[in-house]
């Protein structure tokens, strides 16, 4: 089987938050259902390539229950949608450094042989790029909570 680019995965498991983001000042109901739809999409694929990883189990998950919650009548998604998909997003980082599977190298995996999987170079370039991903997330979730502590 041919192995699947690192970089595509990556690109495909932040569809679903790009169109989100992308659509839900126009309409939030419709972002959130593209949302929805885009990240079932990429998880059945994710898990029929056998490459299926926390951010796209995480991002599934947020969708779900925000669609779930917004049909339920509760605001609080609506409301402070940017700042709770930066949160998870914080979070989901955060919690694959602890668990010492950095997401960035649950991508790489999918285009690098098994022999390169722990070579301490691809585990620190990994690391690396997960550590940016967090503090890109920890800004913009912070810029959030400026605007939800600061709107009058």
């Amino acid at each position: 089987m041919r192995r699947i680019s690192g970089n595509l995965l990556t690109l495909l498991s932040f569809i679903p938050w790009i169109l989100y983001w992308s659509l839900s000042s126009l309409n939030e109901v419709f972002g959130l259902l593209l949302g929805l739809f885009s990240s079932l999409i990429v998880f059945l694929f994710s898990y029929k390539t056998k490459v299926l990883n926390t951010i796209i189990i995480v991002t599934l998950l947020f969708f779900a229950s925000n669609t779930v919650s917004m049909y339920l009548g509760l605001d609080v998604f609506t409301e402070y949608s940017g700042f709770l998909s930066y949160l998870t997003l914080f979070l989901v980082s955060i919690y694959t450094i602890l668990r010492k599977e950095p997401f960035t190298l649950q991508f790489s995996r999918a285009g690098y042989p098994k022999s390169y999987w722990n070579d301490p170079a691809f585990l620190k370039i990994n690391y690396l790029l997960t550590y940016m991903w967090t503090l890109i997330f920890l800004l913009t979730l912070s810029c959030h909570w400026h605007r939800i502590l600061f709107s009058c």
